[in-house]
């Protein structure tokens, strides 16, 4: 019977995770391992819940007899009490009467296992009908063992396969929960392409499917330094903590792992080197991880878990950890791949465009063609214009039908060029034409490319019709030009000897004239003594008013100049205000100007000469010279 319960157990174990085949994977695992019984160290706490002191006194014979196992008893007679003793906790494991003053059949043991279920509980039956015993053992309990059939070593060996089996119980459970984890880190992967939502999103999913007390990612910006932290769990202290990181103040932890000291190892309680750390506080009684997040030997940032208190990790889970941090490393790499393999293509697409607005917006039609045989693959859009075809049409046609067709411009012509092109580049006129048979001169510059892998071959086509037709211009010109050249030649050389007569008689000229001015010197001069030394007023002036010429007497007397030069160019009037604001305590000073009758306009309006008196008016006559 016991062996038909054991077998039972285990086929409902193993039924838990039916459909998952990692968990069964490591279910199967687990068990295996369970068969090799660990040593034990310290005596086992048994909290026995039993009514029956007969019952109570035997079973503490036969775990006093038990050998090789060592165990600490409590006892409890009611139900109640017994789930008060597990609250406080410390019991390793649960042996259970099904029938209590306070409870009976198969609610007994649900009542235990909701309040401890992570205590491994035997049920105890004095019953021979096996069916609620079964039941509690396909509803959780570890074993169950009648009471008249058991002895001492089959009772210690069942209490200690039950915390076996519940070790590995809650350790399948824990490493499931981290494979669950890196499950969903790995179906994020799949669809979150947002660099920062998916580090935010993996530490929510550890710190939410494994039940960690905190979890954080850093992202590098270089070997030392970390562009982005982003964590969950504690609160407003990781708050704090990423600021801390991102200002360069590492933890000891931090740069341990940094410096490749320690590969995700993991750091327990404080150790000298956190005394100083300001995150210690944070760290206190909690077990720590720090993984690094590598892919092909390149560092993609830290990750770091805290445990809760009193939950240590083991090597199993450090290494789905480092599984985890490796897939967030390849995730961070594609995401940076597929940024510059977008990049590129951008980069491309822009410059697929850039080349295209080049390509069409040239003054010259540009042809680009197969270098072997010189069929036209590619056309801009001034080809289309000169030549009067499609982009799509010149595809479907051949350089003859771009030619005049008569030596030197025919298809054979163009081969011997392409040919010449594939060694070097050519420049050289040719005779082309349009669809539509109309001729037109160009200028063709060949060379060989290579676009897009391929060699090829472009023609850039002028259309120098205009320049043709200035060059025969200009030959005409250039005829017309000699022959006005050699008349221009002949009418210089008469032009020349007619020019040294005309140089002869201006010389002659030039003398007369220069005689001519000395004698009206000489003239002046006498007129100018004769005019200074006549006690006369004596001036002349232009038809402005404006003096052109006076005497000493009439500076000396009338205008108070200082010379003779003074006045020219000056009206009396000028004078006459010169001298009223010099003495401007005689108003009667200077009556000359403004104030007397103009002469010069009487004379001018009468055509004769006269005489005035002080005041202007006419007395008389006498001669001036004019």
């Amino acid at each position: 019977m016991q062996k038909d319960r054991g077998a039972t157990r285990r086929q409902d174990v193993g039924g838990i995770r039916a459909g998952q085949r990692d968990d069964i994977l490591l279910h199967d695992s687990c068990e295996r391992g369970s068969t090799n019984l660990k040593k034990i160290d310290k005596p086992i706490n048994v909290l026995i819940i039993e009514d029956d002191p007969g019952d109570l006194r035997l079973i503490r014979e036969m775990l006093s007899e038990a050998n090789g196992h060592s165990f600490k008893i409590e006892h409890r007679e009611r139900l109640s009490s017994g789930l008060e003793r597990l609250a406080e906790g410390g019991i390793d494991t649960v042996l259970v009467d099904l029938g209590l003053p306070d409870s009976q059949g198969l609610e007994t043991f649900m009542s235990v296992r909701d309040q401890a279920p992570e205590v491994p509980i035997i049920v105890l039956t004095g019953f021979d009908d096996t069916a609620v015993a079964n039941m509690a053992v396909r509803d959780g309990a570890q074993d169950y063992l009648a009471k008249d059939q058991v002895d001492s070593n089959s009772l210690a060996r069942s209490l200690r396969h039950s915390i076996d089996r519940k070790e590995a119980q809650a350790r399948i459970t824990h490493l499931n929960s981290v494979l669950r984890a890196i499950r969903d880190i790995n179906q994020l992967i799949v669809v979150e392409k947002d660099r920062d939502r998916l580090i935010k999103r993996a530490c929510d999913i550890l710190l939410e499917t494994r039940g960690y007390e905190a979890v954080w990612f850093g992202l590098m910006r270089d070997a030392g330094n970390f562009a982005a932290v982003v964590g969950s769990g504690f609160g407003d202290g990781v708050s704090g903590f990423c600021e801390e990181v991102m200002a360069g103040n590492h933890p000891p932890c931090l740069r341990k792992a940094l410096a490749r000291a320690d590969r995700g190892g993991m750091i327990t309680g404080i150790s000298m080197a956190c005394e100083e750390c300001f995150f210690k506080s944070g760290c206190d009684g909690r077990d720590a991880l720090i993984v690094r997040s590598e892919h092909d030997s390149r560092l993609f940032g830290l990750l770091a878990i805290s445990l809760a208190p009193g939950v240590a990790s083991d090597n199993d889970e450090k290494e789905l950890l480092k599984e985890a941090a490796s897939d967030i490393a390849l995730a961070l790499h594609g995401m940076e791949t597929a940024d510059a393999h977008r990049a590129a293509e951008a980069a491309l697409r822009q410059s697929e465009e850039n080349y295209r607005t080049i390509f069409d917006a040239a003054n010259d039609a540009i042809f680009v063609h197969h270098i072997e045989n010189g069929d036209i693959i590619d056309s801009n859009q001034k080809m289309c214009e000169m030549c009067g075809c499609t982009r799509e049409g010149a595809r479907h046609l051949s350089v003859s039908d771009f030619s005049a067709g008569k030596p030197p411009y025919t298809q054979k012509d163009a081969m011997q060029w392409i040919r010449k092109a594939s060694k070097g580049p050519q420049l050289f006129e040719w005779m082309a034409k349009d669809v539509s048979g109309k001729l037109f001169w160009t200028e063709v510059n060949l060379k060989r490319v290579v676009i897009e892998g391929e060699d090829r071959l472009i023609a850039i086509m002028r259309d120098i019709s205009g320049r043709k037709t200035a060059e025969e211009e200009l030959a005409r010109y250039r005829e017309h030009l000699e022959e006005l050249v050699n008349i221009r030649t002949t009418e210089l050389t008469q032009a020349n000897e007619q020019l040294q007569q005309e140089i002869v008689e201006r010389k002659h000229i030039e003398d007369v004239i220069r005689e001519s001015q000395s004698q009206y010197k000489n003239l002046y001069s006498m007129v100018r003594l004769m005019c200074d030394n006549l006690p006369d007023l004596i001036w002349a002036k232009d038809a402005g008013g404006r003096f052109i010429f006076t005497n000493k007497a009439i500076c000396e007397r009338l205008l108070n100049a200082s010379d003779t030069d003074e006045p020219i160019g000056k009206t009396d009037t000028y004078f006459a205000r010169r001298e009223t604001e010099a003495h401007p305590d005689d108003p009667e000073w200077y009556t000359f100007g403004d104030a007397c009758t103009n002469s010069d306009s009487v004379i001018i309006k009468s055509k004769k000469p006269g005489r005035f008196e002080e005041s202007g008016n006419v007395q008389g006559k006498f001669a001036i010279f004019d």
